[in-house]
């Protein structure tokens, strides 16, 4: 099984994107995907910022995907926002102060140690400006201009952090088609990978 999180700014189609590659996936290849939503749209707790509602968000996020990875029956497991991603509102908790120093730290440390829950990586960016002239396209609330100009430049901090081989970075602005042809490619190619090291091993 090859987990792949979907990370990265508000409004740039995660959630379309990850429906369109599992159909892509499921009807060119025939693979079996299982998915794992958001936690925050379902978090119990007051949406503070604080430590208890991070902490149980990323621990929703873990859980379930480990709990995903026990399935003998699935070739792909696609995260919409995953362990990078909570990592990225941890830092932006902080600065917002929501979380202290201390806490934040405690957090990346930890959550550190879960990264090899997911094999590959694909962050979504688009300006902070963009993120709201969406919001307001579809008749939302506008969202804060300042948090998301804190988001965007966290978002950019922990893109610099993972490894190349493990990250796909996305255009937000483009065709959602073209950008699922984008991701289709990138885990193709992935899997070809790991197909030849299969065969590699068998000899």
């Amino acid at each position: 099984m090859i987990t792949v999180e979907f990370m990265g700014m508000p409004k740039t189609g995660k959630t379309t994107q990850i429906d369109l590659v599992e159909d892509a996936l499921e009807d060119r290849k025939e693979y079996k995907v299982g998915t794992v939503a958001e936690s925050a749209m379902k978090c119990p707790l007051e949406k503070d910022g604080g430590l208890n509602h991070d902490s149980w968000c990323f621990h929703e996020t873990t859980n379930k995907i480990m709990e995903q990875q026990l399935r003998d029956d699935l070739d792909y497991l696609l995260v919409d926002r995953g362990v990078y991603d909570r990592g990225v509102f941890s830092e932006v908790y902080n600065r917002n102060g929501g979380l202290t120093e201390e806490q934040k730290e405690t957090q990346k440390k930890y959550m550190e140690m879960f990264t090899d829950l997911e094999d590959r990586v694909v962050a979504f960016m688009i300006t902070p400006e963009e993120s709201l002239s969406r919001e307001f396209q579809e008749g939302g609330k506008v969202m804060n201009g300042d948090f998301l100009d804190v988001l965007y430049e966290s978002y950019d901090d922990m893109i610099s952090e993972i490894e190349d081989s493990k990250l796909k970075v996305i255009d937000g602005t483009k065709d959602i088609l073209e950008i699922r042809d984008e991701i289709y490619e990138f885990l193709e190619q992935e899997d070809k990978i790991a197909q030849d090291k299969i065969e590699e091993s068998a000899f």
